[in-house]
């Protein structure tokens, strides 16, 4: 005995539902289908803060959007306060389902390394000039905690900016 059509109709609902990954709206796509399913995308305006120890796959959550807003020629600054970010190895990134895809359009990353103890300033400025979509600070938890420590700060970048990314 079959279900009732209405019934069968609610189901079909619901799987489309489930089974789509989709951004919520005022979110940033991440790039990512499993992840966009579970957080609805970055957070804009907001702070996105990924933390993890080097090598953890940290720039493997942040280049998939920073690939697809650089190939629509959105402008994204990154903040490297490490000196450890290595542009031509994003541009050759695969990313995308499946490891397939274009990587990050160079033309349209700006690169700014002030160092650790300007870290926090800089892209504080950067996200309150408003001129990007996307500023990821890439930093040490040091950094990281003194530009989350300060409420100040993180409230107005989470006003000013659509999206920073901690990483």
């Amino acid at each position: 005995m079959g279900l009732p059509a209405e019934r069968l109709a609610i189901l079909a609902d619901l799987r489309a539902r489930i089974a789509a990954p989709r951004v919520l709206p005022g979110r940033v796509a991440t790039g990512l289908p499993g992840i966009d399913a579970w957080i609805g995308g970055w957070p804009r305006p907001g702070v996105a803060e990924i933390v993890g120890v080097p090598g953890s796959g940290r720039l493997g959550l942040v280049i998939p959007a920073v690939a697809a807003l650089t190939r629509r020629g959105r402008p994204v600054v990154v903040i490297d306060a490490m000196e450890q970010v290595f542009p031509p190895g994003w541009a050759h990134a695969m990313v995308g389902e499946g490891a397939v895809g274009e990587g990050v359009e160079l033309s349209a990353l700006w690169l700014v390394r002030p160092g650790l103890d300007r870290a926090a300033w800089a892209a504080e400025q950067v996200a309150r000039s408003g001129a990007v979509e996307v500023v990821v600070l890439v930093a040490c938890l040091l950094v990281l905690d003194m530009l989350l420590l300060h409420k100040d700060i993180r409230l107005q970048l989470e006003q000013v900016a659509r999206v920073r990314l901690l990483i």
